[in-house]
């Protein structure tokens, strides 16, 4: 079901990634930038990482869909992360990914897993990095994928306890 093609990835200049347009390319979302800074201290030493591969999601979605990102209501992204985090729906939330948008849940997952024995996180670190990329993922998928496309990702996200908010 993905959108976000292996070879968008192999483009990335990771100087085009230094903190001035991380900062531009979570701007684009005012909504995951505010979210990102609500969530600086629950990420621990995964901050960075996290902060990288979110703007870094934000800039292959724009690529590969040219489109502007829909509005979702106001909170979303809040209603979700309790969902995952503590609904117990971030037990699947690996699963679920895996099914919507695996080439970027798979960057992010080998990017985790380096810096988690690099700069030795704790379990908690890593949990919650995956917590959060995981609902701004869902967020990005549900904002960027075309429209004759949700009614598969609701049914998908339904399924997994998550749409119905």
């Amino acid at each position: 079901m993905s959108i976000i093609n292996a070879s968008t990835l192999q483009t990335v200049d990771q100087n085009a990634f230094d903190p001035q347009n991380i900062v531009e390319h979570l701007g684009f979302i005012p909504d995951i930038f505010d979210f990102l800074k609500n969530k600086e201290d629950t990420l621990g030493k995964s901050r960075p990482a996290v902060t990288y591969v979110v703007a870094l999601t934000v800039w292959a979605f724009r690529q590969e869909t040219q489109n502007e990102a829909r509005e979702l209501p106001k909170g979303f992204l809040d209603v979700l992360w309790k969902k995952i985090s503590e609904e117990n729906a971030g037990e699947y939330i690996s699963e679920l990914m895996e099914k919507l948008e695996p080439t970027m849940w798979n960057y992010f997952l080998r990017l985790i897993q380096g810096a988690y024995q690099k700069e030795e996180w704790s379990q908690q670190d890593l949990t919650a990095a995956a917590l959060v990329y995981g609902t701004i993922l869902t967020c990005c998928i549900l904002m960027f994928w075309p429209e004759d496309s949700l009614v598969e990702i609701e049914n998908t996200l339904q399924n997994y306890g998550l749409y119905r908010f």
